[in-house]
């Protein structure tokens, strides 16, 4: 037999008793799931936090050219 931390629907959590073979399934689920939500996470990041890391965004309403020949 082994145990597993299950959370329920409202919020708590308790210790259960399992079958080894539940258990290994259950790991794998949990693993599953938390790829899934990792994977999830990273698509939907905010503009903000793409901004700290360096990534900018071009706009498209402004003229490189013309900013060019002003600093110039």
């Amino acid at each position: 037999m082994a145990f597993i931390l299950y959370q329920f629907a409202d919020g708590t959590r308790k210790e259960i008793e399992v079958t080894e073979e539940f258990a290994k399934k259950y790991a794998e689920m949990e693993h599953k799931d938390a790829l899934i939500e990792r994977k999830e996470t990273r698509r939907h990041q905010s503009l903000d936090k793409s901004l700290e890391h360096g990534f900018d965004i071009p706009d498209p309403t402004v003229d490189i050219t013309e900013m060019a020949e002003r600093r110039e």
